[in-house]
């Protein structure tokens, strides 16, 4: 190796040291910390109100969190932040509550705000607006888009809502209106431990999930995406879909329940209280149909072209009726 080589390589290895030693001195002093504030704080906004009855929202990068309140008041709780967050704008107006974000592009100008941005972006409670409904409280009406977070619903009583965006819901009761997710595999609808009554839910290629959940009088309409459920209670509901995966287990049925579908894969597990008295019209057309012995008993058969399949039983007993009509799928009931 050259002289000049051998000065330029141990100038180099000399220098990496000292930015080595320099960039551990800094994390100890708290360097990351000092970016992050450099980069823009995070301002915490609380307000506290006596009744709020409707909940009109616009978010883009924020998410939205409805809780139960630790006392008789509203209260509100959300943060802003002049890089990251668009403006917050907040009206109250006798009890309807109105949440508009404005758009906004993160300010990322140079090296230290992008490691910031990196930083802050980690803290996702401070994404997150927060409105606490005092206990035996309820929402007349939840409207509004969350674009990119997600809203839950956590221990509410609601009347109608009209929501666009990932939602999830968790022991709480909704008794009208319409949830349709965002369009993309990040989004999903999830309920549980919840009763859902007169709700139309439109899915596009997104999931679906369902625990201990009862859903009445209610549609389902699933355009690509996957639906799973555990423990699931279906009375008066319709579902129809294409390209969608179905499976649900400990699934109970009432009244009429109708699955139209093409391109499916079906899987559903009865619970115990729904196999007595249900009645079925099964077909499938360029598929599979598997029935389990038991609810076969009793049941009709018929078979034909293009790998047509029907089961058909009736009771003068039953408490419910599964009708089923599925095109290029295959079908498990059990």
């Amino acid at each position: 190796m050259k002289k000049w080589q051998k000065r330029l390589f141990l100038t180099g290895s000399i220098s990496a040291m000292l930015g080595l030693g320099f960039l551990g001195l800094g994390y100890l002093n708290g360097g990351l910390d000092d970016i992050k504030t450099y980069s823009g704080d995070f301002v915490q906004q609380t307000e506290t109100y006596d009744q709020v009855t409707d909940l009109d929202l616009t978010l883009f990068t924020r998410r939205m969190k409805i809780e139960e309140s630790s006392d008789d008041k509203v209260h509100l709780s959300y943060y802003d932040n002049k890089n990251y967050l668009g403006q917050l704008n907040v009206r109250n107006n006798q009890g309807k509550l109105t949440l508009s974000e404005e758009s906004n592009q993160s300010r990322v100008t140079g090296f230290l705000t992008a490691v910031g941005y990196f930083l802050n972006d980690k803290q996702s409670e401070k994404q997150t607006v927060v409105l606490s409904i005092p206990k035996g409280k309820r929402l007349t009406s939840v409207v509004g888009d969350v674009v990119l977070g997600e809203i839950q619903i956590n221990n509410q009583v609601i009347d109608q809502v009209d929501l666009v965006g990932s939602v999830n819901v968790q022991s709480s009761q909704i008794f009208g209106g319409r949830i349709t997710s965002g369009d993309g595999e990040s989004m999903q609808l999830s309920f549980q431990n919840s009763q859902l009554d007169n709700l139309r839910l439109d899915v596009v290629e997104s999931t679906v999930l369902f625990t201990n959940t009862n859903l009445a009088q209610s549609n389902i309409i699933l355009s690509g995406g996957d639906l799973t459920a555990n423990n699931l209670t279906l009375d008066k509901v319709t579902l129809t879909g294409s390209s969608t995966e179905i499976d649900i287990s400990g699934l109970s049925l009432k009244e009429d329940v109708k699955l139209t579908n093409e391109d499916n894969s079906i899987n559903l597990q009865l619970a115990s209280d729904s196999r007595n008295k249900l009645g079925l019209d099964l077909s499938v057309m360029g598929g599979t149909l598997k029935v389990a012995p038991d609810l076969m008993k009793g049941a009709n058969t018929q078979q034909g072209e293009d790998d047509f399949q029907q089961v058909t039983k009736t009771l003068d007993d039953q408490t419910a009726l599964l009708t089923l009509n599925v095109t290029e799928g295959d079908v498990t009931l059990e």
